[in-house]
């Protein structure tokens, strides 16, 4: 049952991302992308609630069942939106309160060995959706950091369809790209590119890797890395994690305040 208070957060929080406020800092402060000296807009650990917040509100309303990331542009984005929900309303709405992550990849060649790899890979996943369906279809919401060309997204709602009999309800967000209207995301924070993040450059952030040939997960360990911010000695991918959730609990702390002083304004 949601609160009063919860409601009060949603609406606030709704108006917010329907008004275009977000994501309109335009120059790093300290983040990951100092080290460019970027005189645009880099999401980084210091400002991923800007773009993570649409699709909190987006599994906010259509309360999934099943939330997969797809690794590795996407783990740091489902860990975001799992944080940043927990942050502002309490535990997911999927079995368990989990997001899961797979991987999917067509970059090796012929296309048709990576899509076999990439089924394989998924095949587990899906009978443990199945498994546990409760009456009717589950609804799977699919998480990524961008939709371009959007055949990542295509790719994998093809392997969840063939491998559930068309019986799971899809639907995918993205932290930027195309909507769906060209076959991509359901719900997109910025519909076109015009923004780089971290991990796109230095893929450790993810703190996860996959062997070529079959697939299989390869924790990444300590390593040089050129993120100058990154103090020495540190494991990237660690330190990373721990800016980012400490920046997001201060933007879910903001954030309730400012819709706490609306209410007292409107006498909501």
């Amino acid at each position: 049952m949601v609160s009063a208070k919860d409601n009060t957060l949603e609406l606030f929080l709704d108006t917010k991302v329907r008004s275009n406020e977000l994501g309109t800092d335009q120059y790093d402060h300290g983040g990951t992308g100092a080290a460019f000296g970027c005189a645009y807009e880099r999401i980084s650990w210091h400002n991923i609630g800007d773009y993570i917040l649409p699709i909190v509100q987006y599994i906010r309303k259509t309360s999934p069942d099943h939330i997969i990331a797809i690794d590795r542009g996407g783990r740091l984005v489902g860990l975001a939106a799992k944080i940043l929900y927990r942050e502002l309303y309490g535990d997911l709405p999927t079995v368990g309160g989990m997001i899961k992550f797979v991987y999917f990849s067509n970059r090796l060649k012929p296309y048709v060995s990576a899509y076999r790899l990439s089924k394989e890979n998924i095949k587990p996943l899906v009978a443990e959706i199945l498994n546990n369906a409760p009456t009717g279809k589950s609804k799977v919401t699919i998480l990524d950091d961008y939709a371009g060309s959007c055949e990542t997204l295509r790719g994998i709602r093809k392997i969840f369809n063939e491998l559930s009999g068309g019986t799971l309800e899809l639907s995918a967000a993205v932290m930027q790209g195309i909507g769906g209207n060209y076959g991509g995301a359901d719900i997109s924070s910025s519909e076109r590119h015009i923004r780089t993040w971290d991990w796109e450059v230095y893929e450790q952030l993810s703190g996860v890797d996959y062997v070529p040939e079959n697939f299989k997960p390869v924790i990444i360990k300590m390593q040089d890395t050129p993120l100058g911010c990154i103090p020495s000695g540190k494991v990237p991918h660690i330190w990373y994690r721990e800016r980012m959730i400490e920046a997001l609990q201060d933007f879910a702390k903001r954030l309730k305040r400012e819709a706490s002083l609306v209410s007292s304004n409107t006498g909501r």
